[in-house]
């Protein structure tokens, strides 16, 4: 064998072998994290107010009820782009939390969400209630191979409900009295009926008896009568 033939069957030899170890090698397991848009995510939520509505009530305790629908663009397959940070109100110069995203993970909602709260020991006259969503986006204007900067763009979504209360027309609970209840029978209930009690029976004798006694009474008079007369002669 020529040594030009042996050195082209090195050379052959050399690049079948790094064929095979191109084909055997395992993939890179590094897959570089997905970019963030290049601009924040603008889009709005919207608020939904079930309760209270534009009305004048006759109560004053009242049930806050609303929603708040996220837009589908804050979600971008498997990554979220959009975010709400906190849902609060605001009535009578007072600002309550309804949801915190500190306080309450995970930072994720649903894309449709309730939150309620009860309004109590409201006044008589009209009433502001100021509805406040924060949101933010986060957003990589860079859009660097090497390496990622995010930033956050923050936004506000704000609703306003107005609202009366009447508190004169606003009656107490009534007081409830007991009532007897009668139940009724379908047998007849007996009833007692007072009668005198009678006489004892009074002996009755024969009239011929009275008639013998009656004669023997006034022959002992008389017989009586004409002893004393003898006495007194004598």
């Amino acid at each position: 064998m020529s040594k030009q033939a042996f050195i082209a069957q090195l050379i052959l030899v050399s690049l079948l072998l790094v064929i095979l170890d191109a084909e055997v090698a395992e993939p890179n397991p590094y897959e570089p994290p997905p970019f963030y848009p290049p601009t924040p995510n603008r889009d709005l939520p919207t608020i939904f107010v079930v309760s209270p509505a534009n009305a004048t009530y006759n109560l004053n305790n009242i049930a806050l009820n609303i929603f708040i629908i996220q837009p589908a663009s804050w979600h971008q397959g498997n990554m979220t782009v959009g975010y709400m940070r906190d849902v609060t109100y605001t009535m009578d110069g007072r600002t309550n939390i309804l949801w915190d995203q500190m306080y309450n993970p995970p930072p994720t909602l649903p894309q449709i969400s309730n939150f309620s709260a009860q309004l109590d020991n409201l006044k008589t006259g009209n009433h502001s209630l100021l509805l406040l969503v924060s949101c933010y986006s986060i957003y990589d204007s860079h859009q660097s191979v090497n390496w990622h900067m995010t930033e956050t763009y923050w936004f506000n979504v704000t609703q306003t409900v107005t609202f009366a209360v009447n508190a004169s027309t606003i009656s107490s609970a009534p007081t409830l009295t007991p009532t007897p209840s009668t139940t009724h029978s379908s047998s007849p209930t007996p009833t007692s009926t007072l009668s005198p009690s009678p006489s004892p029976p009074v002996p009755e004798f024969p009239s011929f008896i009275l008639v013998s006694l009656l004669m023997i009474a006034v022959l002992v008079g008389v017989i009586s009568y004409k002893t004393k007369m003898i006495k007194r002669e004598f």
